[in-house]
């Protein structure tokens, strides 16, 4: 009976409770990631609220979008652009660049797989495209970001 205890203890360590092995991981210097907004890796969505067809205006991110990091970035996904913590790196941040060359920080990572959804408090505007960028800190010459091109959507357009 403790052969068999012992055996099933060090398959669930092996093998990993759900979720374990791809759990919450601390990010760490020499990691390749990749970052994902609204649960795409490139060529995302973001809903923006705005009143009516507001051509030019902003308004606020709609609740409940996502933001991840992911890592090791997964195969055989297409046009990903994957970054790298480089020799320093211990946290993601990431930053929405908007078509007027505003940067707004929306949300920093210490672990990976977890989600944090983009603030409904930000500024953001009601149509158009930008860049999310996934940027390890502390930066160092071997550091990359991850970026994900996003469209902004008024849904009442």
């Amino acid at each position: 009976m403790r052969r068999f205890l012992i055996s099933t203890v060090l398959i669930a360590v092996i093998a990993g409770a759900p979720g374990a092995a791809w759990g919450a991981t601390t990010i760490a210097p020499h990691q390749a990631f990749v970052g994902r907004v609204n649960g795409q890796f490139a060529n995302a969505t973001v809903t923006v609220v705005c009143p009516g067809p507001a051509r030019g205006e902003s308004g606020h991110p709609a609740g409940n979008q996502p933001l991840e990091v992911i890592s090791p970035p997964p195969p055989g996904v297409p046009n990903v652009s994957v970054g790298n913590t480089g020799s320093a790196g211990r946290r993601i941040v990431a930053i929405i660049t908007i078509p007027s060359g505003q940067v707004v920080v929306a949300a920093t990572f210490h672990k990976y797989f977890a989600s944090i959804d983009i603030p409904t408090s930000l500024t953001l505007p009601c149509e158009g495209s930008g860049v999310v960028s996934f940027v390890p800190e502390p930066s160092s010459s071997s550091s990359k970001a991850s970026t994900v091109k996003v469209t902004f959507l008024n849904p009442a357009a």
